[in-house]
């Protein structure tokens, strides 16, 4: 909990003791005017969440015993205890999800981050139940900041959450938001998030490469990406239904889901060449933030999950883009059965070196066991064709005990609960600093030309790591 959340639980619970009193103090004015500006302070600085909202109603509640004037024991006693209850709801809910806090940035830079929504003239809509007229995209840019002083950026925006995140549309990240890039210019990375993924989810790396002095760019893919607001204030929503199979909230044969994927796969990887696009023209146009700024000759690309499909087949499709990295994911598309002549890194958890026996283990939970089968030969499919792109085109595989699939994302901070977070064994700033220093090296090395020797064995600093350099067979 933040400081002022928890003054505002420590007064409900002064103030319980104290209006149990059989005489009020003559202060208790003072105190009401006190608790009051409290809570002001707290709305005003760390801003309003529902994981406190009982401890905001405690308070008026013990106000009201004091105001009141209750001469009945057993009545005060009451509305004593549930304020006491409510209290303790608040702190129970601030430590389940509690307002975390990512790892402060490694780098020498201050990071600033901005939006950009952005329409493709050349391309309808395709997403079925989509608004029609052109591709609207929408991405975040996060960059080399020239000041530390500015205001700081949060988290989400409001019309992108549920109800349960809500709270993450006032957590204040590290990142300053609008601020005026650094001068000199950087290489850009570009990243896709996952199927349903938002495209801020792995904030703790975006924002800790931009400190060393990259541009990257995350792109929201609309009616696939989770709830994006567009620029108009509209919300796009992707359909819940289709899964490619995690949940598999309705069955979808494995043929149709590969056949969904690389429909998608298109779509989101014209998204990326159309943001590279818009990105070379801001760069070229006077007066804009990022006029002169940007190596567009020194691009790279990263994704988690399904996007670190679409991120390999972004880096074969595109010759702008020399190289391409993968956090846990999947690959579809050409990439998939012809390899990519870039340098490539996969960075998986373990389950991804054999997902049958991980699909044996969850699968009949959610799917019952006569689909069980299918689902393993799904990603006993995927992870086979992992294998046989760094076959043939070789390339470096890292795979860090320890984590899940959650494990790439800002979720394992997001709660103490395991089941919450998705963390695994390892605690999760030692995940994230595991993770930003070998995506840092890779890119230091593809897009800077700075040897990383990292890359290429094991060391005792990261004893989590297992390190597999391949290369290409000899055709």
């Amino acid at each position: 909990m933040r400081p002022l959340e928890w003054l505002i639980a420590a007064a409900s619970l002064l103030g319980i003791v104290w209006f149990l009193q059989p005489r009020l103090p003559s202060s208790t004015l003072w105190f009401g005017v006190a608790a009051a500006t409290l809570v002001l302070l707290h709305v005003w600085l760390e801003g309003v969440h529902w994981q406190m909202a009982p401890a905001y109603l405690a308070l008026p509640l013990t106000l009201f015993i004091g105001a009141t004037g209750f001469t009945s024991p057993m009545l005060r006693l009451s509305c004593a205890i549930m304020a006491g209850a409510m209290v303790g709801a608040s702190l129970f809910l601030s430590w389940v999800l509690p307002m975390f806090k990512l790892p402060v940035p490694s780098g020498r830079y201050p990071v600033g981050t901005s939006m950009l929504y952005l329409t493709d003239s050349f391309r309808a809509e395709m997403h079925e139940g989509a608004r029609s007229g052109n591709r609207e995209v929408v991405a975040q840019l996060w960059y080399p900041a020239a000041t530390a002083q500015w205001q700081r950026a949060m988290y989400r925006r409001k019309k992108e959450t549920t109800f349960r995140s809500s709270y993450q549309a006032v957590l204040r990240t590290h990142s300053l938001q609008d601020a005026p890039m650094a001068s000199g210019r950087f290489p850009v990375v570009v990243h896709n998030s996952a199927w349903w993924g938002f495209r801020n989810r792995s904030t703790f790396m975006t924002q800790d490469l931009a400190s060393h002095g990259f541009v990257v760019v995350a792109i929201s893919h609309p009616y696939n990406s989770s709830m994006v607001e567009l620029a108009d204030g509209s919300v796009a929503n992707p359909d819940y239904s289709l899964d490619l199979g995690f949940s598999l909230a309705r069955y979808i044969p494995i043929q149709e889901r590969f056949a969904m994927a690389d429909e998608e796969l298109a779509i989101q990887t014209a998204d990326c060449r159309f943001v590279l696009d818009e990105l070379e023209k801001l760069d070229r146009t006077p007066g804009s933030p990022l006029e002169s700024r940007l190596c567009m000759d020194r691009v790279g690309t990263y994704g988690y999950s399904f996007g670190g499909a679409v991120s390999v087949e972004f880096a074969r499709e595109d010759p702008r883009v020399r190289a391409a990295l993968e956090l846990d994911g999947v690959l579809h598309g050409a990439a998939a059965s012809h390899g990519l002549d870039k340098p490539v890194l996969l960075i998986d958890a373990p389950w991804m070196i054999s997902p049958g026996e991980h699909t044996a283990i969850w699968a009949p939970k959610i799917l019952g066991d006569a689909r069980v089968a299918e689902t393993s030969r799904l990603w006993n499919t995927i992870a086979e064709s992992k294998v046989r792109l760094l076959e043939q085109c070789g390339g470096g595989r890292i795979i860090i005990e320890g984590l899940g699939h959650g494990g790439f994302t800002d979720q394992i901070f997001m709660s103490p609960l395991r089941k919450l977070s998705s963390a695994g064994s390892v605690p999760p700033k030692r995940v994230a600093h595991i993770l930003n220093t070998y995506v840092l090296a890779f890119f230091r090395q593809t897009l800077l030309d700075e040897p990383a020797p990292l890359l290429l064995q094991n060391t005792e600093d990261f004893p989590e790591v297992t390190v597999q350099e391949w290369r290409p067979c000899v055709k």
